[in-house]
């Protein structure tokens, strides 16, 4: 054991000293020993339904497997999934999608590809039933998605031409003498265009299950009873994502940061601030 003494001071000192360190190391054993004697209490009362249930707490908070993609849902109720980037693209078109789905993209580089899924995928607990057929509406909806989380936010665009496809029409075959590099794709046969408005919103549904939603403004709001419109800006994604959590939480809603990030449109945004209409009386 390793003794330091000041030279400054009596040997008396020193030892009072050190008596006095003894003394508060012996206070924080104690508080220790109690805290200990605490824990296998509650461990010897906890039973088997409550381990149980704690269980199944945790074990059910899985996320979907859309909710590592960007995702939406349209006004007729079917599910939208856009990738977040080059690998996402990849496993939504070749893992998530299927023969009767439609594929969404734009002709510049660094756009998401995006699907609407026919059937199946939207869960039963967040209450929005589906129409039978992917209609008009859908198409729109989606391609305004597309067009929002495309390079075109980025470039401060107001709208941007979008395109949709069937999936069979979506190749990882490249033509002769080129290659694909990941996340690109071939589209072969008949494009249709569309040109949709970028007024991006973020909502949160309060009714039944708590849902944190995001896209068109039309679409929106009238799936939440909260609407944040957001537009493109410098600031950075945590901020405004803070910023929504605020609105959120007074909502009974609190999803995490992380969460809203992947809500928002890559190339800045900001929560805009609406102008309130005057009424003349």
């Amino acid at each position: 054991m390793k003794i330091t003494l000041d030279l400054e001071k009596t040997i008396d000192q020193n030892a009072n000293n050190y008596f006095s360190k003894a003394k508060d190391l012996r206070k924080k054993i104690t508080k220790i020993e109690e805290t200990i004697q605490t824990f296998k209490k509650k461990q010897e009362n906890f039973t088997k339904e409550e381990f149980e249930s704690e269980y199944t707490k945790i074990t059910s908070e899985k996320k979907h497997w859309f909710e590592k993609f960007k995702w939406s849902v349209t006004q007729e109720g079917f599910l939208l999934v856009a990738g977040r980037d080059a690998t996402t693209n990849e496993i939504l078109i070749k893992k998530h999608t299927s023969p009767n789905d439609v594929v969404f993209h734009t002709d510049m580089a660094g756009s998401p590809f995006v699907v609407i899924k026919k059937e199946g995928d939207l869960p039963e607990e967040f209450g929005i039933p589906s129409e039978e057929n992917i209609g008009e509406q859908s198409l729109q909806d989606a391609a305004a998605f597309t067009a929002i989380h495309s390079r075109a936010w980025k470039m401060g665009l107001s709208t941007t031409e979008v395109f949709w496809v069937t999936p069979e029409q979506v190749s990882k075959e490249a033509n002769s003498g080129e290659s694909l590099s990941r996340g690109s794709f071939v589209i072969r046969g008949k494009t249709t265009y569309l040109h949709p408005n970028m007024d991006f919103v973020i909502g949160v549904r309060t009714e039944k299950e708590p849902i944190l939603l995001s896209g068109p403004r039309e679409t929106i709001q009238k799936l939440c009873s909260i609407v944040i419109p957001i537009e493109q800006g410098k600031e950075k994604s945590s901020v405004v994502a803070r910023q929504i959590r605020k609105q959120c939480q007074e909502a009974k809603l609190d999803p995490e940061i992380d969460e809203i990030i992947r809500h928002l449109p890559s190339g800045g945004c900001q929560v805009k601030k609406e102008r309130k209409r005057k009424h003349n009386l």
